[in-house]
């Protein structure tokens, strides 16, 4: 299996809705290890990343409370590790000035 490191998505500046980010091609499983939200905006803002179709039962990182404050940056990695199969989407919602970067790996099977 080859293990493909890579960017998934963004960084790209919120709309306010969710956004369809990434889909996990086929024959393939991914693993999202960083999540990476700034704020280059003067107010606050927030996010959400959800796996599937976007909503409080999918979301796998909120950022409502705290909100983030203007110029700041909050990371989520390590062991976040969440594994995607093939077919699943990646959704995105941040209002404001909320850029938000998602990186990881792709696991191609039986390459």
């Amino acid at each position: 299996m080859a293990r493909i490191p890579k960017r998934l998505a963004g960084p790209a500046v919120g709309t306010g809705s969710a956004v369809t980010v990434y889909t996990v091609p086929s024959g393939t499983k991914t693993q999202v290890m960083q999540i990476h939200f700034s704020n280059g905006g003067s107010s606050p803002g927030s996010g959400m990343v959800s796996i599937g179709t976007f909503g409080s039962g999918t979301q796998i990182v909120p950022l409502n409370s705290p909100l983030l404050a203007p110029g700041e940056v909050r990371d989520y990695d390590g062991p976040i590790g969440y594994v995607m199969e093939a077919g699943e989407i990646l959704q995105v919602s941040c209002g404001g000035s909320i850029t938000c970067t998602v990186m990881g790996y792709e696991n191609i099977l039986g390459g």
